[in-house]
């Protein structure tokens, strides 16, 4: 009898501490913050319960640290891997491996960053990879270029780093993999700096085939402002490396001309609205993470406003600065976004048009809602990992790329029975 008292006051003991967690974890991320100042707007997701997830994840293959993905149009889906490596995974399950990659220096937070196929690419076969180099390393590829000797071509790369985006052709082979050919670089990071986190480096093709790339301020706030360099910006390019006739500030220098806006911290998702828009997230400094409309020539105001409920000594709060374009949304605890998608499929046929975001530190996917200019979190899901990457399928199933200690996964989530 002692004994089952013992073991009942246990288990109330341990319910209630079970409730009090998932309430500290429930405060703690509801803290978005729709950003329009319509209080009557804002319905803020909850944290779902495992197992009440509107969704069975299925895990399909295993990967060494995967950075991005991006199907292409026969279902194949090509994944980048943080080293350097990018594979090609099949819809049975074979995965290839395609050769021919740049060097990448794998430093921090650098690695072959993102992969994005060219809109065209039935036809000529194209795709964009963004990646880090150093000073030091083309410095030594140049000398062994020239025949000249290199004192060190080991040890750990300290020098200045940036992110590069170059092109290629994907020549595939018939064992599943594939190589590169014709790789040349349409895109760098100016200046390089010293450390290695905040590349940003993120690409989406724009509807009228121009390319997106998300520059970080690579930890220098300041460059965010700097209208001569180009990071801590969305730039905008040709697909062929040029400066499009309509940028804001074309007809400047060669790098304010690249430039569509400018104020960003670490954006690392970004992509269009079924309707055109472009949207994208960025990760802030000691929470302050935001959902950005991007609007052409604007200001988003970092590092001189942040979205942060604790902003620093040097940083003021957004109301403080009305001529900078404030965040659709932003959560002063940090979600730590990662990536960008909208949905556009059948098989969760009530998600048409909503956006999805992935969340490194707070291991969550979050579904957010957008009509017009009204965005509301309306779903985050707990997933256990830090989620690098989500995507669509064909079969209109959602992707998710996990990248943690253990290497990384590629799992699909389907409704029941799907």
């Amino acid at each position: 009898m002692l004994g089952q008292l013992c073991l009942s006051a246990f288990l109330l003991s341990g319910c209630n501490v079970i409730k009090k967690y998932h309430k500290v974890v429930d405060e703690k991320f509801a803290a978005g913050r729709d950003e329009s100042g319509d209080s009557s707007s804002v319905l803020q997701g909850q944290l779902t319960p495992v197992d009440r997830r509107p969704f069975i994840i299925h895990e399909i293959a295993q990967f060494n640290h995967p950075m991005a993905m991006s199907f292409l149009p026969d279902g194949t889906l090509l994944v980048a891997e943080k080293s350097g490596q990018l594979k090609l995974w099949h819809p049975d399950n074979k995965i290839g491996v395609i050769r021919n990659l740049p060097d990448v220096v794998s430093n921090g937070q650098g690695g072959l960053l993102d992969i994005a196929p060219h809109p065209d690419f039935e036809k000529n076969h194209l795709i964009y990879l963004s990646w880090t180099e150093s000073e030091k390393l083309l410095k030594e590829k140049a000398a062994l270029r020239n025949g000249e000797s290199v004192d060190d071509l080991s040890g750990e790369d300290k020098s200045a780093m940036g992110a590069v985006i170059g092109r290629a052709e994907l020549v595939c082979d018939n064992k599943g993999g594939g190589r590169l050919a014709g790789l040349s670089v349409i895109w760098r990071q100016e200046p390089k700096t010293e450390g290695d986190v905040n590349f940003g480096a993120r690409m989406t093709f724009a509807p009228d085939k121009s390319l997106f790339i998300s520059s970080g301020d690579r930890s220098q706030p300041a460059a965010a402002q700097d209208m001569s360099i180009n990071l801590g910006k969305i730039v905008r390019i040709t697909d062929i490396g040029r400066i499009p006739a309509d940028n804001p500030f074309n007809g400047s220098s060669f790098l304010k001309s690249q430039i569509w806006t400018s104020g960003h911290r670490n954006p690392l998702g970004m992509a269009f609205s079924p309707d055109g828009r472009l949207w994208e997230n960025e990760i802030g400094q000691n929470g302050g993470d935001k959902l950005n409309l991007i609007q052409k020539g604007a200001n988003y105001g970092w590092p001189i406003v942040t979205a942060a409920a604790e902003p620093s000594s040097s940083t003021a709060t957004m109301p403080t600065h009305p001529e900078f374009t404030k965040p659709k949304w932003s959560w002063s605890t940090s979600l730590v976004p990662s990536s960008l998608l909208f949905y556009t499929g059948n098989l969760f046929p009530e998600w048409k048009g909503n956006a999805f975001i992935g969340g490194l530190a707070s291991q969550m996917l979050v579904r957010m809602e957008i009509k017009g200019d009204k965005v509301r979190e309306a779903d985050r899901w707990p997933m256990g990992h830090p989620v690098r990457d989500v995507a669509q399928g064909s079969d209109g199933a959602l992707w998710v790329l996990y990248d943690d200690n253990k290497g990384g996964k590629l799992i699909r989530l389907a409704p029941p029975g799907r």
